[in-house]
């Protein structure tokens, strides 16, 4: 009804972590960008996290996050 599906444990904890970790890089200015300005320092990762609004088409240039978007039990 919200537009949303929920598949609970489709990945792991460890694969969250993981692009909860690569967000964070991402965000503190891991990857070249011209249109992201890299969160100051001083932000832990929970308040990096927190600011994100959202980062458009992160598989272009985070490995990661390809490797989530191609994981074979999201894309079948």
């Amino acid at each position: 009804d919200d537009g949303y599906l929920i598949v609970r444990d489709l990945v792991s904890p460890e694969e969250i972590d993981d692009l909860k970790k690569e967000m964070v890089k991402i965000a503190r200015g891991g990857y070249p960008s011209e249109f992201l300005k890299p969160l100051p320092a001083t932000f832990s990762d929970e308040e990096v996290l927190e600011s994100l609004l959202c980062i458009h088409l992160p598989l272009n240039f985070s490995p990661i996050v390809l490797a989530h978007v191609k994981h074979a039990r999201i894309c079948g």
